[in-house]
């Protein structure tokens, strides 16, 4: 284990890597997420909170699931046709693993990859007649990594530049179960989308969240602007200093109306005269 331990030590300062899930500088290393200049923190959970997010992922995702996903065999005169009776073709129509129909599995699969840029299952082998299994793995806790003929080991991450030839390919998966597990490349399934290396997917929440980040910015500032502005057509001013228990009077009562249902009413004051309130006077 040794060799594999060696690949989470970093090429330049030799110290071994941590995760901490609530570490946003951590989670954006490992691809998770990202800072935005509109000071949203923008994530594959919070993106799809936009609704827009959210209906672009589903639609995709539950068309590209529902469609049919045949295993063809090779026939000897150059066709091919269905192998209905091949396993795989049973797994993937059927039951991928234990807990998944077919569907759920695709659906799982298109949305990691659309938002991470990369969708991992283990692959369970099972010997005899029994099914193997495909066991999706969470891909912010997955980091691919190589060895490099020379013995040189390191990560790769999105915009890593193509590993040397003959490089052997290894996946390191950060379970909060079994600690750390090591995989090799036959091992895991790894659906990814557009790369620059071949090997790890683009986070579209990355590479999107500026966007991503101002409407979840705009979202929250109007939301606020409607719980907490006071919209109100007249108002009696005082003109002299309001004591304790006044003031206490006056504040529960603007306070009732610091949302939109109670907008544009008429609030009644005390010792004051008729005003009428407006952006550019002070009340």
């Amino acid at each position: 284990m040794g060799l594999l331990s060696a690949a989470f030590e970093t090429r330049s300062s030799g110290q071994t890597i941590s995760m901490q899930s609530s570490d946003s500088e951590m989670s954006e290393f490992f691809g998770s997420g990202a800072n935005t200049a509109s000071a949203q923190y923008v994530t594959d959970s919070t993106a799809l909170k936009i609704s827009t997010v959210y209906a672009c992922v589903h639609r995709k995702a539950a068309t590209l699931a529902m469609l049919p996903l045949h295993t063809m065999k090779k026939l000897p005169d150059g066709g091919h046709e269905i192998a209905t009776n091949h396993r795989t073709y049973r797994q993937l129509n059927s039951k991928p693993n234990p807990w998944q129909t077919s569907y759920e599995w695709r659906y799982m699969g298109q949305t990691h990859k659309m938002l991470r840029g990369n969708f991992y299952c283990l692959i369970t082998y099972n010997a005899g007649r029994k099914m193997n299994e495909l066991t999706p793995l969470n891909p912010d806790r997955v980091r691919p990594y190589v060895v490099t003929p020379q013995g040189v080991q390191y990560f790769l991450s999105e915009n890593s530049p193509i590993p040397p030839e003959n490089s052997t390919l290894y996946y390191a998966y950060y379970s909060l179960i079994s600690g750390t597990q090591y995989f090799r490349a036959d091992q895991v399934f790894h659906l990814r989308g557009m790369s620059s290396n071949g090997i790890v997917g683009k986070s579209v929440v990355r590479l999107m969240a500026e966007s991503i980040g101002l409407s979840m910015a705009m979202e929250e500032q109007g939301a606020r602007l409607f719980s907490n502005g006071a919209q109100i057509s007249k108002v009696f001013k005082h003109p002299n200093k309001l004591d304790d228990p006044a003031f206490d009077r006056l504040k529960e009562q603007l306070d009732k109306y610091s949302s939109v249902k109670n907008s544009h009413k008429t609030i009644i004051l005390e010792n004051g005269k008729i005003g009428r309130a407006s952006c550019r006077e002070r009340v």
